[in-house]
């Protein structure tokens, strides 16, 4: 059998009620470009000042926001779900006007300890994002330099981060560039702890599917797939990644877009997907299981990372569905890893 099908036997056979898972006017002014920010090491280690903290928040739905007693509510642009995170400071620079939402530039910091992720984001006057990166450390300082040009200091656990108008002389992560940049799969990699599986994904769009978190919806190019991570002593060693379960008839239509989409993610290769399509009929019976069939297309290695993609169909009753998988493991696999539940949800759109 291979890795993963029973994991895919225990969900995909019950039943199918678990399934369910202004464009700008012609004359409107275009708006001012954003200066890009430039990233490098202060030479100073003194860590900067904590800032404003009550000044910005992340409402339920992970937005960040500003507001101060007696000004309304701004909203303030971000690409990422702050949901979890804690707004550790914020700090404006420039225009400093203690009674009023004014500002020249505003940083923000939020974090989450446990998972080792910080988020820096710096908005203009108006509230456009003019810079956001994912900071893979614990940081929780910041604060603006005065001069001609405006400068801020992020300190983080040992060292504090310079950001400058211009060039950036160290590497910036962007959310998108986050998203993907995991060994194993999206922003994970194997080895990851329980907090940082979550809040990674969380943090990426990803959203969970029940009470523990035990899997999540994430955002596969234009397409939602379902992720349900193992774990072995409370590091990620296993993911599994499900396709929606389409019908017959979307076979090679939805499914072979959904099929495509898996194939490039795990890969991170475009050309990956010039595998045969196989036919809905080719799928054969996995063995142990009842009602499971599945043919493999792609068995590739990343990152020291292996993966095996395919396409499965299940029955259930007298209904079937197909869908794209795929199961990633490390170079070796675990001697153990802990079984799924057998009340997890299937973690499959059933409406097509």
């Amino acid at each position: 059998m291979w890795p993963g099908m029973k994991i895919l036997a225990a969900v995909v056979c019950l039943p199918l009620a678990a399934l369910l898972l202004a464009c700008a006017s012609p004359t409107t002014s275009p708006e001012a470009s954003l200066p890009g920010f430039g990233k490098s090491l202060a030479s100073e280690m003194d860590v900067p000042g904590a800032g404003a903290r009550d000044l910005v928040h992340a409402d339920e739905a992970g937005k960040l926001w500003a507001m101060q007693a007696g000004t309304k509510k701004r909203a303030l642009g971000s690409e990422l779900n702050h949901d979890g995170f804690t707004v550790t400071a914020a700090a404006r620079g420039l225009g400093d006007d203690a009674a009023t939402l004014r500002w020249e530039w505003l940083a923000t910091l939020s974090r989450d300890a446990q998972a080792g992720l910080s988020v820096l984001s710096i908005h203009d006057t108006e509230g456009r994002l003019a810079l956001e990166e994912v900071l893979l450390e614990s940081c929780s300082r910041l604060a603006w330099h005065a001069g001609d040009a405006p400068e801020l200091l992020v300190g983080c656990a040992d060292h504090v981060w310079r950001y400058r108008p211009g060039p950036s002389s160290a590497p910036m992560l962007t959310p998108a560039q986050f998203a993907h940049a995991g060994s194993a799969f999206g922003p994970l990699s194997f080895g990851d702890a329980t907090p940082r599986v979550r809040s990674a994904l969380q943090l990426a769009g990803g959203v969970c599917q029940d009470e523990h978190c035990t899997t999540m919806r994430v955002r596969v190019g234009e397409r939602d797939f379902t992720l349900l991570p193992q774990f072995q002593n409370g590091a990620l060693a296993r993911l599994t990644v499900f396709g929606p379960r389409r019908p017959r008839a979307a076979w090679r239509t939805k499914v072979k877009d959904d099929w495509e989409a898996l194939v490039t993610e795990v890969t991170r290769e475009t050309a990956a997907t010039d595998a045969p399509y196989p036919s809905a009929t080719s799928l054969t019976a996995v063995p142990e299981t009842e009602g499971v069939f599945f043919t493999e297309t792609h068995r590739p290695a990343r990152d020291g990372a292996k993966a095996t993609i395919g396409l499965f169909r299940n029955e259930t009753g007298n209904a079937r569905g197909f869908g794209a998988i795929a199961v990633i493991t490390p170079p070796v696999a675990p001697v153990a890893v802990a079984p799924a539940a057998p009340t997890l949800p299937v973690p499959a759109a059933a409406a097509d």
